[in-house]
């Protein structure tokens, strides 16, 4: 018969072995409750990591809000730098619970601040930076072995002249096999590039409006993925309200004004991996969000925030990000003597899959009339009279049409549309509903 010592030893070792992968941030995100911030306290962010020797000296996150998530290896990734001087990577890794940092480069020295210009493929483990001092290439860090190559945008894509310092970028995982999504307010444009096929596309041009909140901003744009609803939000910049969204096609949508400025150092945003919400901490020490469900922006209690409690409320010197993981985003900010990184957990994520409001379990199903003439596409699950739009896309990405529509009292909907004069060929229909968005595709063959 085994003694207590040995049951014991054997229970811990078990515990031990299905328990191994906790940390203390998976440990403290579990634990955390809804609509709550709490610190993160972390190895290693220390002065002599933050601070860059440059003149007086400058913090890697000066001028940027934008962390980097590896799913994989459970590390966070940042590249930032001084006013064009030089740049520092540096990462966090949950199973250490340190920060430490990563090898310089040849073309690091002046790299200058990181903005938006993050961004990482999870899938095929890339790290993706675009220095504003070099705009016309994009670097690549094979996370396997920390080697650098590079991407370069030719002059017919982009001409440096057109390309504003201080742009937007992130990896956009179903968009094109795999592609980064570029925003750059200096010439109103959001452009894709395919690290899987090689291609450009440009998804909208002339968004900007030179002194209107309601276009895009000239510089300090920003792109963030949405992993609720699998788009891009981009745009913003300097004096700008406006965000638009781009969805796994490439299709452009235009979100209601914000009520602050977006972009680099007045806001710090990101989207929540759990609800969707767009987050943003304002300079004017507010707390904004934006809800996909209802399609409004709210102002938030921010006096409980200890981000904001940490040194000025300014927030110019941090950085943000989600971590879908552990459904909680992260945001660090620093101070000479006092940085610290926070946690914010919005939401419960069984909560709000119980109660979300939009839901739908069978989504589109669409046929083709027998004549064939006609298509019929249906919705179900849709909440009562609830605005629909409808677009039918091209397999190139090309609009062909775009109706407006109103779901039944038993939130239902169906409608029929021709196809007689559409060639043969494989369309994909989208339908937006609030919150609420479904593709499928609609294969004419006469």
């Amino acid at each position: 018969m085994l003694s207590a010592r040995i049951i014991a030893l054997l229970l811990f070792l078990i515990f031990s072995i299905q328990h191994s992968d906790a940390t203390v941030l998976s440990n403290m995100a579990d634990t955390m409750k809804a609509d709550t911030w709490v610190e993160l306290p972390t190895n290693g962010f220390t002065q002599s990591l933050l601070w860059l020797p440059k003149d007086n000296g400058d913090c890697v996150f000066n001028y940027s809000d934008d962390l980097t998530w590896n799913p994989k290896t459970q590390e966070i990734y940042y590249l930032g730098g001084s006013h064009y001087g030089p740049g520092r990577q540096i990462a966090y890794r949950c199973s250490t619970n340190s920060w430490r940092q990563l090898p310089d480069q040849t073309w690091m020295p002046s790299l200058g601040h990181g903005y938006d210009h993050n961004a990482i493929d999870p899938v095929n483990q890339v790290f993706f930076h675009w220095p504003m001092s070099v705009r016309q290439t994009i670097y690549r860090m094979r996370i396997s072995d920390g080697a650098w190559f590079q991407y370069n945008i030719p002059e017919t894509v982009e001409r440096w002249t057109d390309l504003a310092c201080c742009r937007g970028l992130e990896f956009f995982p179903s968009l094109d096999q795999g592609s980064l999504v570029m925003c750059n307010g200096k010439n109103g444009k959001i452009i894709s590039f395919s690290t899987k096929t090689g291609k450009f596309r440009t998804l909208a041009s002339s968004l900007n409006r030179i002194g209107s909140p309601d276009w895009i901003g000239g510089y300090h744009n920003i792109v963030k993925f949405n992993h609720r609803y699998n788009i891009m939000v981009a745009g913003g910049g300097t004096a700008s309200r406006r965000l638009w969204t781009v969805d796994s096609l490439g299709a452009i949508d235009t979100l209601p004004s914000a009520p602050y400025d977006v972009g680099i150092y007045t806001t710090a945003t990101t989207c929540d991996p759990v609800t969707g919400d767009i987050l943003m901490l304002a300079a004017n020490g507010m707390f904004y969000t934006f809800s996909f469900v209802d399609s409004t922006w709210k102002t938030e209690p921010s006096t409980n925030i200890p981000f904001f409690s940490l040194g000025s409320r300014d927030i110019i010197y941090s950085a943000c990000g989600s971590i879908p993981d552990h459904g909680v985003t992260v945001w660090c900010k620093y101070t000479h003597s006092a940085s610290k990184v926070f946690l914010y957990k919005r939401a419960e994520p069984v909560a709000i899959e119980r109660n979300r409001p939009i839901l739908s379990t069978k989504g589109i199903t669409i046929g083709v009339q027998p004549n064939p003439v006609k298509a019929i596409a249906i919705i179900r699950g849709l909440s009562p009279e609830k605005k629909i739009k409808l677009t039918l896309f091209s397999t190139e990405g090309r609009k062909v049409w775009e109706k407006h529509y109103f779901s039944a009292e038993d939130g239902s909907f169906s409608t029929s549309f021709a196809t007689s004069s559409m060639p043969n060929g494989t369309y994909v229909i989208k339908a937006v509903s609030g919150s609420y968005t479904k593709t499928a595709p609609l294969v004419i063959n006469r």
